[in-house]
């Protein structure tokens, strides 16, 4: 067996006794924080792009930033996990796994800060853990430092021990009763632990291909339930919550473009202006906190309803409560932008406030934080990067988390202004607890609306229509508001025509984009010849336009080509199909018991009136499927007489019909097909 595709896996290091990065207080203000660079860090994070992947599949899907993205359904319902204690061949392993399960079931399912009670809580119970644990040591082929033990972080083989692991309790389980896999690991000196970035896909068993979520945690851990919450929510396909480090000024000009923004290095304090560190957001458990995700993180994982997330596109006046409350109300506020080159960016706004629950591990005092996310690619490695701003009485050294509490937000280029105006409700008390913001959209410029077509050269035949597609795009702020745009086409004389569907008008609202389609009538009398189709798009409310151009070249007629000549119909072949022996075209009860291993034979003939022959075959095809639809066996044999093809049936596998088909191919014959069906009891 192999793993034939990876997708993406982040490394943590666990060399002190939390995976969390601590942030030591500065003297001057109990809200300031001091970062460090160098050799502070309890951790580092690597991560592996799957080379087969045309477009990365780091953070969240762009198409579905307003509403959860497809990819991570399955992050609702229970979710049944396996977990299973591997050791290399050398370790000694005369202890046993007893203390460690006990372990593994407080931390993941039944403790009262288990995995399990975490995720129903932060997912609003829309999902919890079952599972099971596989009693005793998985012992992997090999010794433990050939997967990299002791050899530092760099040089782990979490693919090696995946397999080999996945390879050693094929025959014991049955995987497709599980979305997710805990490995712990023995031994203290793996150096870090890992979770991979959604599930991996497509992992080879006994059971076909599996697409599952892995987590490769070291037994030192397995009752650190930080680590074991970080790493499980990276198998949904989240990634890291970082920082950024704004520039010095006051709160309208030290916003930092995309263009801008650097990755920080480890090796500098203070670091740069405009620097991001991938773990630096220090409120969300998928940076370096200890409480609840973001509430980004928990909307783009479907655990947010649509009335606790409020769109902004219009001022209003705003109330939020805690993202971690358990009550109805208004838990994220999204408002759209554009950064400097036209690059989409959005900012979420939540209250974070210290409750009776996981969020409470939380020491600070409450703030209304601000993030912001660039939809067509992540930010150095980070999903959500919250806002560090430079703290004006201390050395450089010192940044504060920007909290809308202490002062407004501006983001000039793009019209929008938040100013907190008052708050509700006591720490650790729920009821009567929100923040409330005025938030203010402006038009701060209006530009012309931008237009493409496609295609943009064609070639035809007088007396056709051209069909071609126009992109438009409104680039004016959220307080823009909704523009009205038309479209119409310059064509070169009037004996040519253009019809605009669904309609020449449509409504477009900040950074939207729509597309209608045209076509354009080539008058039969145009010569042969080049000629340019314009088409103008124009705002009704500003005036403003913007124009495309499209190519077409009429040419001569074609003259046609010769009928051709009918291809004579190839011959037919005779089938004959035998599972163990009986003949399968003709027996549709045949019985096989499981554990037992089942022959499949395949030949064909032909009788030409006088004799018969059995053919030489160029390709057989055979597919077996289980009775839950499964593909147990695919395979094609070549250049035979006769294919036969075997598959052993596990002791474990499912009863019930199991269904045979495929299809037998020979050049100048008709392609024939067959079928048939076993029962497993």
């Amino acid at each position: 067996m192999k793993l034939i595709r990876f997708i993406s896996v982040l490394f943590f290091l666990f060399f002190s006794p939390l995976f969390v990065l601590v942030l030591p207080v500065a003297k001057a203000k109990a809200e300031t924080l001091e970062l460090r660079r160098g050799s502070d860090p309890p951790f580092v994070c690597k991560q592996i792009k799957d080379p087969n992947l045309s477009k990365k599949r780091n953070g969240f899907s762009a198409t579905s930033l307003l509403s959860p993205a497809k990819e991570y359904e399955d992050a609702t319902g229970e979710q049944n996990i396996l977990v299973v204690f591997v050791t290399g061949a050398d370790q000694d392993t005369s202890k046993g796994t007893s203390e460690l399960e006990e372990k593994a079931k407080e931390a993941l399912f039944d403790g009262e800060e288990s995995a399990n009670k975490y995720l129903q809580e932060i997912s609003q119970g829309k999902m919890s853990l079952k599972g099971d644990i596989l009693s005793g040591w998985v012992i992997l082929p090999k010794n433990s430092d050939e997967y990299g033990y002791g050899q530092g972080s760099s040089s782990i083989d979490h693919e090696g021990i995946l397999r080999d692991a996945i390879s050693a309790i094929d025959p014991d389980v049955y995987f497709p009763n599980y979305s997710r896999i805990i490995i712990f690991l023995r031994g203290e000196k793996w150096g870090y632990s890992m979770g991979s970035v959604g599930k991996w896909g497509e992992i080879e068993s006994d059971d076909g291909l599996l697409s599952l979520g892995i987590c490769w945690i070291s037994e030192n851990s397995i009752d650190n339930k930080y680590t074991l919450w970080h790493e499980i929510l990276h198998t949904f396909g989240t990634i890291h919550s970082g920082a950024i480090y704004l520039k010095k000024g006051d709160s309208c000009d030290r916003l930092c473009s995309f263009q801008e923004i650097t990755k920080a290095d480890d090796s500098t304090w203070p670091p740069l202006d405009c620097s991001t560190d991938e773990y630096g957001d220090g409120l969300c458990l998928l940076g370096h906190g200890h409480g609840h995700p973001s509430a980004f993180v928990k909307y783009k994982l479907g655990w947010l309803n649509e009335d606790q997330v409020l769109v902004v596109t219009e001022s209003a006046i705003a109330k939020l409560i805690p993202r971690a409350s358990s009550l109805d109300g208004i838990k994220m506020i999204i408002i759209k932008a554009k950064d400097a080159d036209g690059t989409t960016k959005t900012y979420f706004l939540e209250l974070f406030k210290r409750l009776d629950n996981f969020d409470s591990s939380n020491k600070n005092g409450s703030k209304v934080l601000i993030r912001f996310f660039n939809e067509e690619e992540n930010l150095n490695d980070s999903g959500t990067i919250l806002l560090f701003k430079k703290n004006e009485t201390e050395e450089d050294k010192y940044y504060d988390i920007l909290n809308l509490k202490e002062e407004p937000f501006c983001d000039k280029e793009n019209g929008i202004e938040i100013q907190f105006t008052s708050e509700s409700g006591e720490e650790m008390v729920e009821e009567n607890s929100y923040a409330e913001l005025e938030i203010t959209l402006s038009c701060p410029e209006e530009k012309a609306p931008v237009v493409s077509v496609s295609p943009d050269y064609t070639q035809t035949m007088a007396g056709e229509n051209v069909i071609s597609e126009i992109s438009i795009s409104n680039e004016m702020a959220t307080g823009c508001g909704t523009r009205t745009i038309n479209v119409e086409a310059t064509l070169p004389n009037v004996d040519w025509s253009a019809t605009f569907s669904p309609s020449s008008t449509l409504e477009l609202g900040p950074g939207g984009a729509g597309t209608v389609t045209a076509a354009v009538w080539i008058p039969e009398s145009a010569p042969v010849g080049s000629y340019n189709a314009t088409f103008k798009v124009t705002d009704q409310g500003s005036g403003l336009s913007g124009e495309t151009t499209m190519t077409i070249e009429v040419l001569r007629p074609v003259t046609p080509f010769p009928t051709p000549t009918t291809t004579p119909t190839p011959e037919k072949m005779t089938l004959f199909v035998s599972i163990n022996g009986v003949d399968a075209t003709k027996n549709d009860n045949i019985v096989v018991t499981r554990g037992s291993r089942v022959a499949i034979k395949v030949r064909a003939e032909i009788f030409d009136g006088t004799f018969v022959e059995d053919l030489k075959l160029d390709k057989i095809l055979c597919e077996i499927k289980n009775p839950r639809g499964k593909v147990k066996l695919s395979e094609e044999q070549e250049n035979t007489y006769e294919g036969v093809f075997r598959y052993k049936i596990k002791k474990k596998a499912p009863l019930g019909w199991y269904e045979i088909k495929g299809s037998v191919s020979k050049k100048g014959y008709q392609t024939a097909s067959f079928q048939g069906k076993f029962k497993a009891r």
